[in-house]
């Protein structure tokens, strides 16, 4: 695991949520992972595009499979899962809504070419 923090700024957050956020996007990082893969933890400041608004940008990303489009449209939706017996289908919908609450966003991305297969997802939560 790389883990490489470029900003130190703090955040107001319910520590509780944002840990079970964290939780949840390592978790499921880790279990798209292959044994030799990596994993990637940073951490910087950002700006949110809509807002305008700073903030922490946090992103985890993986070099899993990755997904193809027509399940990456459906992550966020309740008890959709790609764990099959072992998934609830709720880790990215509440995650999704903890953020929204904290007036962040929850972004994901995914590619399942060669080179470059993997999921990154970008966690934004504002400063203010």
């Amino acid at each position: 695991m790389d883990r490489r923090d470029r900003t130190h700024r703090p955040i107001k957050v319910f520590e509780g949520d944002i840990r079970q956020v964290l939780s949840n996007l390592i978790g499921n990082a880790i279990d798209a992972t292959p044994r030799e893969g990596r994993l990637v933890l940073r951490s910087r400041e950002g700006t949110d595009r809509r807002t305008g608004a700073g903030g922490v940008l946090l992103t985890v990303a993986d070099e899993g499979c990755g997904m193809p489009p027509e399940v990456l449209a459906k992550v966020f939706e309740p008890f959709f899962t790609t764990k099959g017996m072992v998934g609830t289908g709720l880790g990215l919908w509440v995650s999704k809504d903890i953020v929204r609450r904290h007036r962040g966003q929850l972004k994901i991305r995914s590619s399942q070419r060669d080179a470059h297969a993997g999921t990154v997802i970008q966690l934004f939560l504002p400063f203010d």
